[in-house]
């Protein structure tokens, strides 16, 4: 039996209704869009982080069978997925706040380095005992930060 290879997928812009996403995408080099159409079965990978369900039910029909779709989005509001559909093609959702601490002292010591600007994604610095109130409203990339002691001198 010979191996037959998948064929190449589509590359596709990303898709952000705000101007200002968009503006932010293309600035690092994206192909953007307000809005497509979905191609049924089209990807191996779908990554959705709007937090809106409509837009991760519309990921996962999006993929080709046994594709992935990771979700980052914050999914605050209860909303259908297509449970079918995802059983018969045998996909693979995996839906979590992004997980970032392994990556962090590499992505500090970059920011660091001067060869990436992180200045150009954030949008508000906040204090963290904002963040109750804060997360809620729609900002493009709030970053809360907070004091935090410094541990005793050991004795």
């Amino acid at each position: 039996m010979r191996h037959r290879p998948r064929p190449r997928r589509l590359r596709r812009p990303v898709c952000r209704p705000r101007a200002e996403h968009r503006k932010l995408a293309e600035g690092f080099g994206a192909r953007t869009a307000e809005a497509i159409e979905p191609i049924r079965h089209g990807f191996d990978i779908a990554v959705e982080a709007t937090g809106r369900v409509d837009q991760l039910a519309l990921a996962l029909g999006s993929l080709a069978p046994e594709g992935i779709c990771e979700s980052a989005g914050n999914h605050f509001r209860p909303g259908e997925l297509p449970l079918l559909g995802m059983y018969l093609t045998g996909v693979t959702l995996r839906i979590a706040r992004d997980n970032v601490r392994a990556h962090m002292p590499d992505a500090l010591a970059l920011a660091a380095s001067g060869k990436v600007f992180p200045d150009h994604v954030v949008s508000h610095v906040l204090d963290w005992e904002q963040l109750p109130d804060a997360l809620p409203e729609k900002r493009l990339k709030p970053v809360f930060v907070r004091d935090i002691d410094p541990a005793p001198a050991p004795s």
